[in-house]
Parts: C-alpha cells; sequence; structure tokens
C-alpha cells in the first residue's frame, strides 16, 4: 500500500526559508487532521471518514506563492512609465 505525502503551503512559500511558524502551522494541520466528532450516541467518528465534507486546509496569513509573480505599482519598484 502506498502513503500519501499532501503538500502544504509551506512546501511553495517564498518565506519557507526563513519562517519561523512552519513547525507551528504544521502541528496545527496535523490537529485538524486528527479531529474526530463525537456523534451525540456516544459514538466517535474521525472528521476524515464523512464523505460529505471537504478537507479543512489551513491557510497562513503570511503565505507567499512562489509561482504567483509580485505585482508592484510603479513608484514602488522606481520605475516609471515613459512620459510621466
Amino acid at each position: 500500500m502506498y502513503t500519501v505525502c499532501e503538500e502544504t503551503l509551506c512546501t511553495r512559500c517564498d518565506h519557507r526559508e526563513v519562517c519561523s511558524l512552519t513547525k507551528e502551522f504544521l502541528a496545527a494541520q496535523n490537529a485538524v487532521d486528527k479531529l474526530t466528532v463525537g456523534l451525540g450516541d456516544r459514538t466517535m467518528k474521525d472528521l476524515r471518514a464523512f464523505d460529505w465534507i471537504k478537507r479543512v486546509k489551513l491557510e497562513c496569513i503570511h503565505f507567499a506563492d512562489q509561482k504567483r509573480p509580485v505585482t508592484r505599482e510603479p513608484s514602488e519598484s522606481g520605475w516609471m512609465p515613459c512620459g510621466k
């Protein structure tokens, strides 16, 4: 049987080399992945066992995608268009 390794936001974040939050982010996502739900009749069901609930993926507010170009206003980059 194969083991599935899912990519996290940290994998493709521009900040990953200097980020101090990676361990906490991964621990939080791991905790969400292991959640169980009480069904009211003293039984517990893994959150992943509900096929009608989408996977919960946490998002970091500091995430900067490597694949997305950074857009800046002309004044921020020092470049000004001709004729201005």
